[in-house]
This record gives structure tokens, sequence and C-alpha cells, in this order.
């Protein structure tokens, strides 16, 4: 199945989003936000108070537009199974030591275009 092309701007707006705040993204939390977990997880909030993995940026994203949609990642991007657990469960990434910093985001980048240059082909 290919990436509709809203689906790619999401992912790129992801991309971008990682990279200009790298605290805002750590693979292994699919989205946390400043005061509703515990914060004996260590995350690391940026100002706007919101952690999350790709997935939980796609739903972020695309909810600000669609802000009654009950759509989860997977069905925002029109993923199979197999492509969502591509995209989101890379075991790398989920337990890089590294989650929030500049290389973990760079990281999480590159995994973002591999995917769309690949669209999940097997």
């Amino acid at each position: 199945m290919r990436l509709s092309l809203e689906g790619v701007k999401l992912l790129e707006r992801v991309k971008r989003l990682a990279l200009a705040e790298p605290k805002r993204i750590a693979m292994k939390y699919w989205l946390s936000q400043r005061g509703k977990v515990s914060e004996r997880f260590g995350l690391k909030y940026p100002a706007c108070g919101t952690v999350g993995c790709v997935g939980g940026w796609v739903e972020v994203l695309y909810r600000r537009k669609h802000p009654r949609s009950q759509k989860d990642a997977s069905e925002i991007l029109g993923l199979t199974s197999w492509q969502a657990d591509v995209l989101f469960m890379d075991y790398d990434l989920i337990h890089a030591e590294n989650q929030q910093t500049k290389k973990h985001a760079a990281a999480v980048a590159k995994h973002v275009d591999s995917f769309v240059a690949h669209q999940g082909d097997r």
C-alpha cells in the first residue's frame, strides 16, 4: 500500500518537528504530556510539554485539522499492519539509550526517510 500525499506530508512534519526540537521525540513513548504521566520515566519535556514517537506525533498533527477524529496513526497513514510495524516498532529506535537527543532525532528522521522512500516494501 502506498502512502497518500497527506501521509507523506504528515511524516515530513513529524521529522521536521523532531529535528527542530529533539526533546519532543522519544520512540519508546507513544505520547506523553507533562503532568499526565509520572515524571519517574525521566522524560525531559520541551516547552510544548509533549513527547512522543512518530505515531503519536502523526495523531497529534492530524487531529489539529481533524479534531473529532478517532483514527490511530496506522489508519491516518493508511498503513497495513506490516507497514505499521516497520514504521512504529523499530527495535533499535525504541530501545535506544539516547532518546530525546539530536542523535536520536537524526536516526528517527533517517528511519522516516527510508520508510517513505521504500513505502514499506518487502
